[in-house]
Order: structure tokens, then sequence, then C-alpha cells
């Protein structure tokens, strides 16, 4: 292009404009909330009929079929719950399922936007089979919860529960990956001790893709 082209000399000084930094504005913050809303997330790549959502929670939460609901998007929705403490009693109870799907429960807490509310982990509770009792103990169970995701808890509290099936391990769990069916340790005495991975009420899973959310039938990892 020639370099009196009255066009490009314009962009040229459009490119060169200075501007001022932008001065901030002073905004008020609410100082009294009447709600504590819990955002919850249905992982399933279907559409779920956001009018059946809604009922279906507010009576396994034991909630007044009145509280205040807003749809955010296909299959989020967030519940303004009028206290703290049953807000607390769905977070703990967690994870939860709707017809068949993982339901994803994240407080909103008034400090955050909704783009900084992380919607891609669950605290879910994992059963870990094949670790020999002498290993049994908090800190191997913190191991194995930080090996699958992050560990939060264990119900392992008294002598008794060494001697069952399975450990039972609460973790925070990251949706967005694959899950693990198994973890490998090295332990004294044995070359090799591989223990199974079972997770509590998991909801739709894909054995080909290891993600949540969706099934075999439907996966886009077994075409590839």
């Amino acid at each position: 292009m020639d370099e009196s082209d009255p066009l490009k000399g314009l962009i040229d000084k459009t490119l060169n404009l200075e501007f001022p930094d932008d001065e901030p504005t002073h905004i008020e913050s609410i100082n009294s909330l009447t709600h504590f809303p819990i955002i919850a997330k249905i992982l399933s790549d279907k559409a779920i009929n956001n009018n059946a959502i809604k009922p279906t929670l507010l009576k396994a939460w034991g909630l007044s079929p009145k509280t205040p609901t807003n749809v955010i998007e296909q299959n989020t929705a967030v519940f303004l719950i009028e206290n703290e403490t049953d807000r607390r009693n769905i977070w703990r109870q967690s994870p939860w399922s709707f017809r068949g799907n993982l339901i994803m429960i994240q407080p909103w807490f008034p400090e955050e936007a909704l783009e900084d509310v992380n919607l891609t982990r669950i605290h879910i509770w994992v059963q870990a089979t094949g670790l020999p009792v002498m290993f049994v103990n908090r800190k191997s169970v913190e191991i194995i919860g930080n090996n699958i995701g992050k560990f939060i808890e264990t119900d392992l509290t008294t002598e008794s529960h060494r001697w069952r099936k399975a450990l039972r391990i609460r973790i925070k769990l990251a949706v967005n990956e694959p899950l693990k069916d198994h973890i490998i340790f090295d332990c004294q005495g044995k070359k090799k001790l591989v223990l199974e991975i079972m997770y509590e009420h998991l909801g739709d899973f894909c054995h080909v893709c290891g993600l949540v959310g969706h099934k075999l039938n439907s996966c886009l990892s077994k075409t590839n």
C-alpha cells in the first residue's frame, strides 16, 4: 500500500495515541447479607431440565420450596440459603447427585465475583483397598489421599477402623482431570503394592477417558 494512503495514515495515528491511566471509581460494599448462596452444577454432557433441578434439590436438602433460585447457565443454578448452618450441612454432605449425574457444590462468598468461584473441584469420599493393616495409619492415609486428589479427612479414628475391607478418605478432586482407579506404592517388604480406588456416589463415569459427566457411548476420546 502507498505510504501516502490516507487510511494507513489514520491507522498509524490511532495506534500512536496515548491515553492517561484509568482512574479507579470508588464503589460501596454491602454491609449485611440476608442469604448464603451455594452454586450447584450438574456434571452432565446432556441438558438437564432447569425446572426439575430446583424442587428435587431443595427437597433433598430439606429446604423450603420457596428458597430463591437463579439459573446461571444450563445445568448450573445458585440457591440462596437462608442460614449458614444449612449451607454448611449441604457442603459437608456432598457430593450430591441428580438422576445419576454428579453435582458439584460450591459456596459463593460475597467477596467473589461469579467468575472467581472454582467450579472444577468437588469433595468426595473414596475407598482404597489392598493396604496391609501394618501400614494403616494416619500418615499413610494422608499420602494415599494426596495421590488421588487433595486429602481432607478420614474416618480412621479408632483401632477397629484399621480392620476393615477399605480405607475411607475424603478428598478434594479435580473433575476436569482423569480419575485414578488405582495407585502404586513401594512398601517395606513388598516390591510393589497396588491399591484399588473406588469413588462413592460418583455418578456417570467414562472408563475410556477417565472423566466424570458422561458415559462410554458419548465419549469423544474413543473416536480419536
